[in-house]
């Protein structure tokens, strides 16, 4: 269900039985809100998978945000929370049945411009996680980081239709 209680608003919820043929059977609940004001959009979603087996509740949550400085410019941000079981991660045996793991990723985007249709951004984004104590040997550190620098292509405003 989506409700949209003014032009900057809208919420929405969903709950769902899954029953994949490779996992155990689960519920699966989502909410989610966002919102749009100018320049600045931020997004909240949450989610749980309960798998009907054992009924843990393994919980999702991310914050993201986008604020256009100008036509040019666009900063963004994201946290995120999740919680994992050893199988989700391929580690059974060798960590604990239930993992939390986080993230924060700080961004810039600027708009290069536009070349027979397409749109042309240039990119930065910095990201560090941050995991228990007992995921360290595989990822080298309790607070992995990475950066990456990229160029983004993708179709520009599509032209008005023609009226008939």
């Amino acid at each position: 269900m989506t409700v949209n209680p003014n032009d900057h608003w809208s919420v929405a919820g969903s709950a769902a039985y899954i029953d994949p043929r490779e996992h155990e059977p689960l519920h699966r609940l989502e909410l989610s809100a966002l919102h749009v004001a100018g320049g600045w959009s931020t997004s909240f979603v949450w989610g749980a998978n309960v798998p009907t087996d054992t009924r843990r509740v393994l919980n999702t949550a991310l914050i993201q945000t986008n604020i256009e400085l100008d036509a040019r410019n666009t900063i963004f941000g994201r946290a995120e929370y999740v919680t994992r079981t050893a199988d989700d991660l391929s580690r059974v045996g060798s960590v604990s049945e239930e993992i939390p793991v986080s993230a924060l990723a700080l961004g810039y985007a600027r708009r290069l411009r536009e070349v027979r249709g397409v749109d042309a951004s240039l990119g930065a984004r910095g990201d560090m996680d941050f995991v228990p104590e007992q995921l360290r040997l595989f990822y080298g550190s309790r607070t992995p980081v990475g950066f990456i620098v990229y160029l983004r292509l993708r179709p520009g405003p599509m032209m008005e239709p023609m009226n008939r």
